[in-house]
């Protein structure tokens, strides 16, 4: 028992290797669909997955347009290294509670949760499923579990569900009002 505890102790005293942090986007109305994000050295940049309970669908990033500080996704087939075969493109804006970030005036900034709407995501998505169903019968018209809920998610908000989402992934982020 003593060599237990000792040798607990000195596990203790090894240090951690940190992992990359990560930041989880969860929708407000479909909780199994989540956006993860790792975060690249330039700001607002960043790369990952849009996942289905739990299990990576999609892939997922984001960037900055040049010139105008405005957000933009791209999602992409998980297998594709293909630009062409983007999924959809398209506005990614952010909200702090109920205020959208970029447009609140700085004396009526009030803090808030962290959340983001892709508005073009759910017409582009729906026009990318195919009109014939796929090897399980699935399609456009007849819809998978994962395809109604990566639906019904991309028409309303996702939230930041952990603190790292404030730490430079997004341009505006949570209570720091950050430009």
């Amino acid at each position: 028992m003593k060599r237990l505890f000792i040798l607990l102790l000195l596990l203790g005293l090894i240090p951690s290797v940190k992992a990359d942090s990560v930041c989880v986007l969860t929708s407000e109305t479909y909780p199994d669909v989540t956006i993860k994000l790792r975060k690249l050295k330039v700001l607002g940049k960043s790369i990952g997955t849009l996942d289905y309970k739990n299990k990576p669908a999609y892939k997922f990033r984001t960037g900055v347009q040049n010139g105008y500080w405005k957000h933009y996704y791209v999602i992409s087939e998980l297998s594709s290294d293909d630009s062409k075969k983007n999924i959809s493109v398209g506005r990614f804006l952010e909200f702090v509670g109920n205020q959208p970030a970029p447009g609140t005036p700085k004396e009526d900034r009030k803090p808030g949760k962290l959340r983001v709407i892709l508005p073009d995501m759910s017409t582009s998505y729906y026009y990318h499923l195919d009109n014939v169903p796929n090897e399980e019968g699935y399609g456009r018209f007849n819809q998978s579990p994962l395809m109604k809920s990566i639906l019904k998610a991309s028409d309303n908000f996702f939230v930041a569900s952990n603190e790292e989402c404030s730490n430079g992934y997004f341009i505006y982020g949570g209570n720091g009002w950050k430009k």
